[in-house]
């Protein structure tokens, strides 16, 4: 039989004992689903899910799919104003660009196949810029 525990409420059970564990509960827990691991495995597909959900858009994959829906980045939008974009990398600020051979086409953020005439650039989310222009963002390709 199982220890024993006296009840501190003596004005209602007076006297009365009762065991801390009887050989139904025991039976009761052996019996119980195991939900620790399938809510853990939920958490898990649930954590993975979000996260390839959030990574799609961030993929070339989707930005190339849809790219043909994008609008061309107009020089007066602000974000290009504030960075200087131009369509046409001959128009820019020679101080700026320092050298006649940077482009958006030849840029690490321009989001292009070789020989592409618009592509996305990650500077200017949602928008198209011109193969042949130029912003003050401009970074050096990685040597291939």
């Amino acid at each position: 039989a199982g220890r024993l525990v006296d009840d501190l409420d003596g004005d209602r059970l007076a006297g009365l004992r009762r065991p801390i564990f009887s050989p139904d509960s025991f039976t009761r827990i052996l019996r119980m689903p195991d939900k620790t691991k399938d809510a853990l495995s939920r958490r898990h597909f649930v954590a993975g899910a979000a996260a390839a959900v959030a990574a799609v858009p961030l993929s070339g994959v989707s930005r190339r799919a849809h790219s043909q829906d994008m609008p061309m980045l107009q020089a007066d939008d602000p974000t290009a104003v504030a960075l200087k974009y131009v369509p046409n990398a001959a128009d820019a600020d020679q101080s700026l660009r320092q050298s006649d051979d940077r482009f958006c086409s030849n840029c690490a953020l321009f989001a292009g196949a070789d020989g592409a005439e618009a592509a996305p650039c990650s500077i200017f989310p949602g928008k198209l810029v011109a193969a042949g222009g130029w912003c003050s963002v401009w970074a050096p390709k990685p040597a291939a």
